[in-house]
Parts: C-alpha cells; structure tokens; sequence
C-alpha cells in the first residue's frame, strides 16, 4: 500500500469472533471500510458520523494489531466495518424490585419479591441473548436500598433502568 508516498504493510487479522450484540455509534470520525482498517482489500465506504447515536447490531469483530474492529449492520442491512473505539454497548441495569427482608406484596401467600426476582431473571436471559448488556440490583433473595440501586445504575451509565414489580389484589376495588 502506498500512502502519500510512503510503501506501508498491510496489517494482518490476528483473531475473529462471530457476536451478535447491540450497540450505538457514539463517535462519529471513524472511517467505515470494506474490510478491518489497514488490512488488505479494504477501501473506506462512509462514515461513522452517518450513524451517530443510532443503534446497530454487531455481528461480527476482529482484532489486528492496531485496533479491534466491528461489523456492524443497521434493519438487517450490513453496513461495513467500523473500530470498536466509536461504539458503546446498550446497557440495561435490571432491578427486581424488593428483596430480602422487604417483602413487597403480599398474596395468597406468595410474595412480591420472589415473582419480582423470578421475572427479572427470565428478563434478563432473554435481553442478554438478544445482545444487550445487563445489569441486575440482585439475583438472590438479598436487601438492596433503593440509593444502592440508584447509584449502581448511574455509576454504570445505564442507558435503561426497569424495576420489576406486582401488585396484590384483595378483592375490593373502585374507581379505574
């Protein structure tokens, strides 16, 4: 390859990983190839700055000494191949509400922390197979104070916080 010039090598891949995640361009200077940067065959078709703050999907990644790489696909459509440094996953902090000592709702005997825990936790298998980065308050029956929750969310910079929860019902009601 000659830039400028100047007789430069192509990189070779050093490894590649098939994936399947979500993500979001977060930077928008990075050159969209063909193939990973510097390697052989590759020619820059856009640029990231096209797909600023939308979400993709990365299906597959390789590495080369200089930097790791995406590919990256918007709808289904494949885009190209992109550096990693300008993506940033989709995190989710997942918080089944109650626990431990506080028992939420009350039922026929079933309480509202145990439905809460077992919900969050079939959430939270599907959202990671669907590629998304979670986080949970708890996975077993434990306290967790609601400015933990709060502060471990914000710490994360979660770009979605859901707490679960249900309501009992005692067989009176009025009103919508």
């Amino acid at each position: 390859m000659n830039i400028n010039g100047l007789e430069m090598k192509y990189e070779k891949v050093t490894s590649t990983k098939a994936v399947n995640y979500n993500a979001k361009v977060v930077e928008g200077h990075h050159d969209i190839y063909t193939a990973p940067g510097y390697t052989e065959g590759n020619t820059i078709i856009g640029k990231s700055g096209s797909y600023l703050n939308k979400n993709i999907k990365v299906i597959q990644e390789k590495e080369t000494v200089r930097a790791g790489w995406a590919l990256i696909a918007i709808n289904g459509k494949m885009i190209g191949w992109m550096n990693k440094k300008g993506l940033d996953s989709i995190s989710i902090y997942l918080d089944p509400g109650h626990g431990g000592d506080d028992l939420g709702a009350i039922s026929g005997g079933i309480k509202e922390k145990d439905i809460n825990l077992k919900v969050a936790l079939k959430v939270e298998k599907l959202l990671k197979e669907k590629g998304y980065e979670v986080v949970m308050s708890r996975k077993t029956d434990k306290f967790v104070s609601l400015s933990d929750r709060a502060q471990e969310a914000n710490k994360m910079k979660a770009d979605i916080f859901v707490s679960v929860h249900h309501n009992a019902f005692m067989k009176i009601a009025s009103g919508i």
